[in-house]
């Protein structure tokens, strides 16, 4: 998963792998991670900082990056990119199920899970969740809302490694999942320029980037509406408070790297016709009259 925060082209990457002892700290709206992940022949654990969100304590990582000094503190691993790596230890699953991970599992649920069920522990939740039920203290309801937890943990993750794989920051991908929750994934897949109107932080340019990496075409109705509306939007935060259609689709196709004005013109039908634009005609101007498109809001 390639984080926001890559090295710069040719800069040599090194590679770590070990197992969370603790979360130092963490930035929910941005996933702006530093932790302390004991690798296997070091004495200390290593302080990694990182756009690292939906890490666990317990969890086992294998990251990308570069070592670097802190002149404040000390010598840290700035990751670029991280893959999580199941733990295969009972103690690691252990330590994974008690993270905080799963609602209502602390450490004493978390090592009578184990107890049952050992190795195939993870396996068991992920596959055969109504097993969970074999353990002393988790009925029905409880094992269903452990499911769910863990379904939703997945979801976040599996989003990640969609979104960041494409450039996409991880804070952007916390306030998807945040937005649309189990179907974040749907959504961004189906139509990536709902994102730029209801995710805030997220524009045309990081949309459209998405939707190029999906296979989108170019011209794509879907693309040249959000291309309109974005070209509306950002004539209003130069202070008008409407655009000439003809300057509009000037301005679109700029955008848009070139655009047939037909195909422009029934994509501005579409917004005109579900109201997420205003078409005004023979609107009186300095040289006459002239057909003005407004963002919806402002009309």
């Amino acid at each position: 998963m390639t984080l926001p925060f890559g090295p710069p082209p040719g800069e040599h990457v090194e590679s770590l792998q070990g197992a969370i002892e603790r979360i130092v700290f963490h930035n929910p709206e941005n996933g702006w991670t530093v932790l302390r992940l004991s690798v296997s022949g070091e004495r200390e654990p290593t302080t990694v900082v990182g756009a690292l969100a939906g890490v666990r304590a317990g969890e086992t990582l294998r990251l990308e990056g570069k070592f670097l000094n802190d002149p404040k503190f000390g010598r840290q691993f700035r990751a670029h990119s991280f893959q999580t790596v199941a733990p295969s230890t009972l103690t690691g699953i252990e330590r994974y199920l008690a993270s905080g991970m799963i609602r209502g599992v602390g450490a004493e649920m978390a090592k009578r899970i184990v107890a049952v069920f050992g190795l195939e522990t993870l396996d068991v939740i992920e596959r055969s969740p109504e097993r969970l039920t074999e353990v002393s203290g988790i009925g029905r309801k409880r094992s269903a809302d452990i499911r769910k937890a863990w379904d939703e943990q997945r979801g976040i993750r599996e989003l990640m490694v969609f979104l960041q794989s494409h450039g996409v920051q991880t804070g952007h991908a916390v306030k998807i999942y945040k937005r649309y929750g189990s179907d974040a994934l749907a959504v961004v897949r189906e139509d990536p320029f709902r994102l730029a109107t209801d995710v805030f932080g997220i524009g045309f340019k990081t949309a459209d980037r998405i939707a190029f990496a999906l296979g989108l075409p170019a011209d794509a109705p879907r693309r040249l509406e959000a291309g309109l509306l974005h070209a509306l939007a950002e004539a209003s935060d130069r202070g008008h408070l409407y655009l000439p259609r003809e300057r509009l689709f000037f301005d679109a196709a700029t955008l848009l790297g070139g655009v047939d004005p037909e195909l422009l013109a029934r994509a501005l039908g579409v917004l005109a016709a579900d109201g997420r634009a205003a078409v005004e005609a023979n609107r009186e101007a300095g040289q006459g009259a002239e057909t003005a498109v407004y963002l919806a809001a402002l009309h």
